[in-house]
């Protein structure tokens, strides 16, 4: 049975850390993420499928990653060229436990039919992503991963790094990789960091390139774009060993015992012992037809996982909570306490998530609230997330006062919001500040997913966080009121907007036109996003006036919308009614609905993604759809002949598979 409770912890966290990454403060790494996504995900299976909650994770997982966005506003002389992958660069699925780890093998071997293990393992290595791309053997680009299809191009750089090869004799393709710093050049080069990835995350990026040089990049993923295919994933480490690359440890694993004894002979001392910081291992399967069988989801390989290592704890003392106020109005506790040193960063607040978490804490150790004092466990789960364990002992600050009758101040739990004062209310486990129209955490929030939808670059979040405390942003509208002569004025930390402001002004007067799904799907309607409004458009409610009119029983009839949906569309579009007419009002327009060759046609991806494929469908009146179903028109495949799942799945519901260059010939083209 599905915890409901613990379920919805896990999307609000999942929320948080989302918004943070696109905010530019990220709270945990894409391996953490996407293990919590995982778990949702799986949990999700458990529910009814017309409850809300499942509706709400749905939604919120159909939602796109970490996009790459300037920030010039914050720093104008440190950004990088924005590039998109010849191949996407994902993420794997996580397993933090050996019953998963077994889980995930039986389930996939089951899938391929029951075949022998025949897998290759390598170091996951705790550095910075990074694609190569080649040409008739020149490495001519080297990008960060970005949000796995859009990235930052950072190759005179990258040229500089050891363990990188500049050119493969006949060799035209992609390479992956991850930038670290070893240990050894750490303590050489850089004691001033307090561990090497934090090191190597600021060095990569280093617009003047100082210090590039005593970076490594350890490669593990070669695929060639011209000639015959690599055999086999093993054939992959051996070949760009053979080449000259830097490697990680890598070898094969035909058995379970075989990754058992292999985990555990890292866990005792081969980890410590390496040069560079790793935080698992990486178990694939090594035939690539099993591969493409088993597939992947949001760019993760069903056949891959990331076997992590346990993380650390250690004991520290309570000082205080601070509450913030989040862009949707939820109220989240954070835990300051003494500082402890975990993983190799100096650690001094975690989240504690929400009310709910604070209850089992402090009732674990029979009291009622937590304690300025209160003895903790701290870690850093997957040596990233700083977590609050347990509470240990309380009124530990008793002996320091030398008096046993000693009671340190009770932390109280806010009644107000602490940003505008509006008496809070409790939404299950979470305060939330009602005040969605005028709190100035939440109208910054608001904004932000607007400028984020529409992917305006050099809006920066800092930007946005200033002009809303200088009372200039109220809502998104007042964006497309900012003149470029006004908000080069506009101080903000201390110095002037400048010459930012034309980029900021740029970006927003460049994208004023907008198709309907873009427009409503940014409003931040819940269970709203691009992609479902894009359906309803599509059901034939393609102008905003027939949105704006529909009733809850005609979208609920929509196929895959049902009523939950439906009665955040149409209930979610009144309440932004005023919104939406300032937004007309200052200039922004909806074009007129989609016409062309694809109208009326819904098509799939498989093996790839092409975000200029998406908008040339999209433009021509068709609609992209994430998986397969009975109702798909085509789906395209980096391989036409694919035996993949998605392929099998489609040809047994008649559907047509064709290849890139045959849609691309059908769209008119490539652009």
């Amino acid at each position: 049975m599905t915890d409901r409770n613990q379920l919805k912890v896990q999307l609000r966290n999942l929320r948080e850390w989302r918004e943070a990454y696109y905010n530019g403060s990220a709270l945990v790494t894409d391996a953490v993420y996407d293990d919590v996504e995982d778990q949702v995900r799986a949990a999700a299976k458990d529910l009814d499928d017309t409850d809300k909650l499942k509706l709400e994770i749905e939604e919120f997982l159909a939602g796109v990653g970490a996009a790459v966005v300037d920030d010039a506003a914050v720093d104008p002389t440190s950004k990088w060229t924005k590039v998109k992958h010849k191949q996407p660069m994902g993420s794997l699925n996580k397993a933090q436990t050996g019953d998963e780890v077994t889980d995930w093998l039986m389930k996939s071997l089951a899938k391929l039919g029951g075949v022998s293990v025949n897998g290759v393992w390598s170091d996951k290595c705790d550095g910075i992503s990074v694609g190569l791309d080649y040409e008739d053997g020149k490495l001519v680009r080297a990008a960060t991963r970005g949000d796995g299809e859009i990235g930052e191009d950072i190759t005179r750089n990258v040229m500089k790094m050891q363990g990188v090869v500049p050119f493969i004799k006949g060799f035209t393709g992609f390479i992956r990789g991850e930038i670290v710093l070893r240990k050894s050049d750490w303590q050489a080069h850089f004691p001033g960091y307090a561990n090497p990835r934090n090191a190597a995350s600021g060095i990569a990026k280093r617009y003047d390139g100082q210090g590039v040089e005593h970076l490594t990049v350890l490669h593990y993923k070669m695929v060639r774009a011209t000639g015959k295919a690599l055999p086999n994933k093993l054939a992959e480490f051996k070949v760009m060993a053979h080449l000259g690359c830097g490697m990680p440890s890598f070898g094969p694993f035909t058995s379970l015992d075989d990754i058992t004894a292999l985990y555990k002979r890292y866990v005792d001392g081969d980890r410590e012992a390496l040069d560079y910081d790793i935080d698992g291992l990486v178990l694939e399967f090594n035939d690539p037809e099993h591969m493409e069988t088993l597939g992947e989801h949001n760019l993760r390989p069903r056949g891959g996982i990331a076997y992590k290592f346990p993380h650390d704890k250690k004991v520290s003392v309570l000082r205080g909570v601070e509450w913030q106020v989040g862009n949707s109005g939820r109220i989240t506790p954070v835990a300051v306490f003494d500082k402890v040193n975990l993983a190799g960063a100096n650690v001094t607040n975690a989240s504690l998530h929400n009310i709910s978490n604070i209850d089992r804490l402090v009732a674990a150790v029979g009291q009622d609230s937590l304690f300025e004092g209160d003895q903790i466990v701290v870690s850093r789960r997957n040596d990233v997330i700083p977590y609050v364990e347990e509470v240990l002992q309380t009124n530990v600050l008793a002996d320091a006062q030398s008096d046993p009758n000693y009671e340190p101040p009770v932390l109280e739990v806010p009644k107000v919001c602490p940003v505008c004062g509006t008496d809070l209310t409790r939404e299950g486990e979470f305060l939330v500040c009602p005040n969605d129209e005028q709190c100035p955490a939440q109208i910054a929030g608001s904004i932000k997913v607007w400028v984020k939808k529409l992917g305006l670059k050099g809006v920066g979040t800092s930007l946005i966080d200033s002009l809303c405390d200088q009372g200039i942003l109220k809502d998104a509208a007042d964006l497309y009121k900012l003149d470029e002569g006004e908000l080069s004025a506009v101080q903000m930390d201390g110095r002037r907007v400048g010459g930012t402001a034309r980029i900021v002004c740029d970006a927003i007067y460049s994208k004023m036109d907008l198709p309907i799904h873009v427009f409503v799907g940014s409003l931040n309607i819940s269970l709203c996003s691009r992609s479902t409004v894009k359906t309803i458009a599509d059901a034939g409610y393609d102008t905003l006036d027939k949105m704006r009119t529909a009733t809850v029983a005609q979208i609920a009839s929509i196929p895959g919308m049902g009523t939950g949906r439906a009665e955040a569309f149409v209930g979610g579009l009144k309440s932004k009614s005023d919104l939406i007419d300032r937004l007309l009002a200052n200039g922004v327009t909806i074009q007129a609905p989609a016409t062309g060759a694809f109208k009326g046609l819904t098509v799939c991806m498989t093996g790839f993604r092409d975000a200029d494929m998406t908008s040339a469908i999209e433009s021509q009146g068709g609609t992209v759809k994430s998986g397969v179903s009975k109702n798909l028109s085509i789906l395209v495949a980096k391989d036409p002949k694919s035996t993949s799942g998605k392929a099998k799945k489609a040809r047994s519901y008649g559907v047509e598979v064709i290849g890139q260059d045959e849609m691309w010939n059908r769209l008119g083209g490539r652009p």
